[in-house]
């Protein structure tokens, strides 16, 4: 498989592979396949064989649980540049969950045996995804910690925040739906309409369709801890 410009800077980008050199990025990739999926398409099932996992080269991808009632929880959400699926391709289990392309994706499929391959000759690989899976290690428990002892409104102003932090500045426009900001914060969308005017009304934030502008950093931060 050959590389273009783009492809190879979104490899390198990631956290998993920034250890390596070019000749390294193309030897790894010459054994794996990329592949296009359309918005709302599955890419793998809960309970499926977790054969591979995959880096993102375009688009975003959500990966989540669906409830007995049939409610969704969202657990992450990946761009461009950051991986998934490794640490049950690295235990020989299941996926644990599902993975939807929220947008049209492109992305590159990594096959247990060709980086179990790798990971025995390369101690810099092995490194990156030890360290790679301890980041998610600590976005599990903040997602844990949220759910179990935050109120919606708290977990949104953190949300707010860290899109906030993304975008590099004060206004910026929301990446999901609210459906599906509802779903990665616990909660329904009716629960998150009424937070999100709560904060409106009090002065924190400031909407316009799905661009928001944060009008006071300090009284949303108390929010978001709680206060």
């Amino acid at each position: 498989m050959s590389l273009d410009d783009h492809s190879r800077e979104s490899i390198k980008a990631s956290p998993l592979f920034s250890a390596l050199d070019d000749a390294a990025i193309d030897d790894i990739v010459r054994e794996y396949e990329t592949a296009r999926y359309k918005a709302g398409e599955r890419i793998f099932w809960s309970g499926g064989r977790a054969d591979k996992c995959f880096l993102i080269l375009s688009g975003r991808v959500k990966v989540f649980m669906i409830s007995p009632k049939g409610d969704e929880q969202i657990l992450h959400l990946y761009e461009t540049g950051q991986t998934f699926g490794e640490a049950a391709m690295l235990a020989g289990a299941r996926y644990p969950a599902f993975a939807d392309a929220l947008v049209e994706t492109k992305l590159l499929a990594i096959s247990r045996r060709a980086i179990l391959e790798r990971i025995a000759s390369n101690a810099d690989l092995a490194m990156a995804m030890l360290a790679g899976l301890s980041r998610k290690l600590q976005e599990f428990n903040r997602l844990i910690e949220q759910l179990s002892l935050k109120e919606v409104p708290a977990r949104l102003a953190t949300a707010l925040l860290a899109e906030a932090a993304r975008a590099g500045g004060d206004t910026f426009r929301l990446q999901q739906t609210k459906r599906q900001l509802a779903a990665h914060l616990g909660t329904v969308a009716e629960t998150l309409s009424r937070a999100l005017a709560r904060l409106k009304a009090d002065g924190l934030i400031g909407m316009r369709g799905r661009e928001i502008t944060i009008l006071d950093r300090k009284g949303l931060d108390e929010v978001a801890h709680g206060a």
